[in-house]
């Protein structure tokens, strides 16, 4: 199974869906700036491209409540228990999975099973509770996460 990623392109800074490839180019110190990204159009047809190392995002496997796939790095908002709540999509290490970081707790991520906003991907969970919506990314959208 291959995992599916999200970048931004280098030649002009539009998001694509595809697979790193190969790395791309390197700073002086020897990190990686860039990677060949092998880009899926809606057509399925592929084409490689240079995309920006830092924009690099993980598909989490699930959809917003708009049927979007959810990427690591976007912003999302959910009612949960009459409060609206956003956060953005974080790796956590210690749960090798995803999870939301609030935008008010920044050292606390909250697992993903345990995150109020997105339980309603569960199957279990009624249509529209506690269900998590984009509403951007860190990248294009970083005011929406306040200071």
């Amino acid at each position: 199974m291959k995992i599916l990623f999200r970048a931004k392109r280098i030649d002009d800074g539009e998001w694509v869906e595809g697979y790193v490839s190969k790395p791309g180019f390197t700073d002086v110190e020897g990190n990686i700036e860039s990677y060949f990204f092998n880009a899926v159009d809606k057509l399925g047809w592929t084409s490689e491209c240079e995309v920006s190392a830092e924009t690099v995002c993980e598909y989490t496997g699930m959809p917003d409540k708009n049927g979007r796939k959810i990427f690591e790095n976007d912003i999302v908002k959910g009612l949960a228990y009459s409060t609206y709540f956003i956060g953005y999509i974080v790796w956590i290490d210690a749960i090798a999975g995803f999870g939301v970081r609030y935008f008010n707790r920044h050292r606390e991520p909250t697992a993903w099973e345990n995150s109020s906003i997105l339980k309603a991907i569960q199957k279990w969970k009624q249509p529209n509770e506690f269900q998590a919506e984009i509403i951007g990314n860190i990248f294009d959208n970083p005011k929406l996460l306040g200071d």
